[in-house]
This record gives C-alpha cells, sequence and structure tokens, in this order.
C-alpha cells in the first residue's frame, strides 16, 4: 500500500500527489509513525503541499520539527560532553545519529529513539562514570543503556553485539573498521559510510528489517552508492545479499537472486536467506545470523546459546532479576516467535 512512498523516500525522487489520493489519512499517519519514516515526510512535500489535507502537512511537519529538536538537544549535550568522553577514549557514533551526518543532511532529519556510542577502546566503566556525573540515570535493568530528560544513550564495547554474545566475533563482516570525523560533535567519530552501510546492515538483519526506516537506510545508502555487493570476504557477501533479500520483501528493491552467487553458498543458505528476509519479524533475524557462521557446529552452538541465554543476558533482555520471571519471558518469547514463523502473513 506505502511502497510508492518508500520507494520515493529510499530513491531520493519528489513525491506526487497521486501516490496519496487511495490512502487513508489516519491509516497513513499511524504507518509512518510505526515505521520510523514520518518525520522524513515534510521536507519532500514542498512542491505538493498544497495538493496535501492540511491535518496530513501538519502532522508531518510535527514529526520533522520534533525530529530536529530531538537531534539538537542530542548534539547539546554530546558537544557539552566531548572533552571528557575523548579524553577516555574513541567514541563513535553509529546508526541514526551516524545517518544524519552521512545520508539525512539537513533540511532532511531521521528521527531517533536513542544514540548508540560505540566505544572502540573498551572504556565502557569510565564513560558511564561521565554520564552520571552529568545527570543520566541507568534505565532500568539495562547496564549499558543510560537517559537524561528525554535523551537516551545506548554504550556499545562491541560493534557486532558481542558485548552479549561472544561467539558474533566469529560473524564480524570486518575486523578492522574505518572512522571518519565526526562533523557534528567534536571529537567525536563517525564509522566510514562503506563500514556504515555494513553495520547498517548487520543492525537491520538483526531486527528483521521490521521497522521500515532501516530499509529506508540502507536503499539510500545503496542509492548513492556507498552499499554495494563488492565485498572483501564471504562473511561480508551473505550478510550483504540476506539485507538486500529484506529490501525486496519489502518492494523498495527489485527480486533478489539467492541462485547465483560468488561464494558456492549452499542450498540450505540460499533457502534460508530467502525465509528469513520474507518475515519482518522481530527476532527471526537474530536466528538468520546463524548462516553467516562458518561451520555447522558453530551454527547449532550459535542457536543453542540464542535459544538459552545466560541469566546475565536474560535480565538484559527482559528487565527482570527474578528466574521464575525471567524463564516465565523467555518461554513466552519463544512461542511467539514459534508462531510467527509457522503463520507468518505479510
Amino acid at each position: 500500500m506505502y511502497n510508492d512512498l518508500l520507494t520515493a523516500i529510499a530513491s531520493d525522487k519528489p513525491f506526487l500527489p497521486s501516490q496519496f489520493y487511495a490512502l487513508h489519512e489516519q491509516q497513513l499517519l499511524t504507518w509512518a509513525s510505526q515505521e520510523g519514516v514520518a518525520s522524513l515526510f515534510y521536507p519532500k512535500c514542498g512542491p505538493i503541499k498544497s495538493s496535501l489535507p492540511t491535518s496530513l502537512v501538519q502532522f508531518f511537519r510535527t514529526e520533522y520539527e520534533n525530529a530536529l529538536i530531538y537531534k539538537d538537544f542530542a548534539l547539546h549535550v554530546l558537544n557539552e560532553l566531548s572533552n571528557r568522553i575523548v579524553s577516555s577514549g574513541r567514541a563513535v557514533l553509529t546508526q541514526g545519529a551516524a545517518l544524519n551526518e552521512v545520508i539525512y543532511k539537513e533540511p532532511l532529519c531521521r528521527s531517533m529513539g536513542d544514540i548508540d556510542i560505540y566505544l572502540p577502546d573498551r572504556n565502557l566503566s569510565e564513560i558511564s562514570a561521565i554520564l552520571k556525573d552529568y545527570g543520566f540515570k541507568q534505565y532500568r535493568q539495562y547496564l549499558n543503556v543510560w537517559y537524561y530528560k528525554r535523551l537516551m544513550i545506548d554504550l556499545h564495547e562491541g560493534l557486532w553485539g558481542t558485548d552479549r554474545f561472544v561467539e558474533k566475533e566469529k560473524i564480524a563482516p570486518i575486523t578492522e573498521v574505518k572512522l571518519d570525523k565526526s562533523s557534528l560533535v567534536s571529537g567525536f567519530h563517525i564509522l566510514s559510510p562503506e563500514h556504515l552501510a555494513i553495520h547498517c546492515a548487520y543492525h537491520g538483519v538483526k531486527h528483521s528489517f521490521y521497522k521500515k526506516i532501516w530499509c529506508v537506510d540502507l536503499a539510500l545508502l545503496k542509492t548513492r552508492g556507498v552499499f554495494t555487493l563488492s565485498v572483501q570476504n564471504r562473511k561480508e557477501y551473505v550478510l550483504k545479499k540476506f539485507a538486500l533479500g529484506y529490501l525486496s520483501s519489502s518492494g523498495i528493491e527489485s527480486k533478489v537472486d539467492f541462485i547465483h552467487d560468488q561464494y558456492s553458498l549452499s542450498k540450505m543458505e540460499k533457502r534460508a536467506m530467502s525465509y528469513f528476509s520474507a518475515r519482518f519479524s522481530p527476532g527471526l533475524g537474530q536466528l538468520g545470523y546463524a548462516i553467516l557462521f562458518p561451520t555447522t557446529l558453530q551454527r547449532l552452538q550459535y542457536i543453542i546459546r540464542l535459544l538459552l541465554p545466560s541469566k546475565g543476558n536474560l535480565i538484559q533482555m527482559y528487565g527482570s532479576k527474578t528466574w521464575p520471571l525471567l524463564i516465565l519471558y523467555r518461554l513466552f518469547s519463544l512461542v511467539k516467535h514459534l508462531k510467527r514463523m509457522i503463520f507468518w502473513k505479510k
């Protein structure tokens, strides 16, 4: 229903009034908010604003302004903290904050639920102390997530999810990450555009691209020549093709050929990529990660570890420290994901 709008956003094409005529206004507003793309409409509606309902334009304007306000507040706080943070080690903006520098330069503004900061020098305790001293508080039971007023910061010592699952080090698509200087936060870094694209693909697959903003992120990186199937190794190739499968299922990209490849993938690997990339269901992408492991034994070990996490990981996932509750939460989650796999509908 909304594929034409998504394609226009993801390809830098202008909107056409006809793309909005057949859409129910309230359903469109709900969908745009849920999928994280609402802030991207207003800057692109300029030439056709007079052709759209006033209430629709006003909604998109409010979403756009809210995204700008959040971004400006986040940059204000980070710049105030930058000297203390970078004196302790490198700080690297990833996800939304980095994407706002690379592909969503103003007047565009991508909405952000939090600010993800990668700490390659593994100085989590020092940065946490700096945030706490500034006024940040720990968010629930999440050890690495901090909030201050409306701002949420998520700290990562590993770029590929190794904070919780050490095994994921084996599927890291790149070993040496290239960094560029941030133009928005003094002293901070961002991932180089090419490595930011790889990280966006990795993050998207992890969450099964269940929010369309992640599809738009990757499609824009592809449109601008940053995300390509030019690869250095098999893991990077599988990851990128996996991610493109999701973009194809979303309607943004043309159908992906899982049959032919340059790394002689097995039939099981191709079927798994095709199966998982057709299901935008939270949690299933984590299971799909198993394809990236090089051996069957490592895949089985990862799946077992994923299905039966340690108590520490369960606390981080569900916010409780009580064993019976953690077990019930986990069982409920597993049943829910199993139902999604069996009864999935687009």
